[in-house]
């Protein structure tokens, strides 16, 4: 669900863990695909085993072995597991949550938020992106995907009558994460 970039401040930048090394021809869209699932697999069940050999099968099986090392994205999910739970520890967290709206032009929104945090005073939204950018361009990375996370609170808010209190952009391979005021 790529939407236009929306009026927006970043308001936060932290680094998260270490860069992860790729490979040069890396097909990006498939990365995307397999950090989406390696991270899915990582926040779902806390009480599952998450480790090297379960990110190496998911990478495989979006034509990636030996695209990236498996130690290094798993080292970086624990990186944002870490902080998420740091910042936020009495959350309840919905991985890959299925958000249906009606956008104000009528066009029907229909997405996944990546990792919705419940705290509370309302919702927090994560989005992430496997985008390798350096550092300087984080906010710019961000900022181009506001308008996924203005609709994505906008549907939230709607649909609970809670507000959204924080949105991010997660950049697992690059080692960070933005978080972006949106202008309501």
């Amino acid at each position: 669900s790529v939407s236009a970039p929306q009026p927006c401040r970043i308001t936060e930048t932290l680094s998260l863990g270490e860069r992860i090394k790729l490979k040069t021809g890396i097909d990006m869209t498939a990365l995307g695909n397999a950090v989406h699932a390696c991270m899915a697999t990582g926040f779902t069940d806390p009480n599952a085993i998450f480790d090297e050999t379960r990110v190496a099968r998911i990478l495989d099986g979006f034509g990636l072995a030996g695209a990236i090392a498996p130690t290094e994205l798993v080292r970086q999910i624990r990186a944002i597991e870490t902080w998420v739970t740091a910042r936020w520890p009495d959350c309840r967290r919905h991985a890959e949550m299925p958000i249906e709206s009606i956008l104000a032009n009528g066009q029907i929104l229909q997405g996944r938020i990546d990792l919705l945090l419940e705290v509370p005073d309302g919702w927090v939204v994560l989005d992430y992106k496997a985008n390798p950018a350096p550092r300087d361009r984080w906010s710019e990375v961000a900022a181009e995907h506001s308008g996924q996370l203005t609709h994505y609170a906008d549907a939230m808010e709607r649909a609970t009558g809670r507000s959204v209190t924080e949105t991010w952009v997660v950049l697992p391979v690059s080692g960070g994460a933005v978080r972006v005021a949106i202008s309501k």
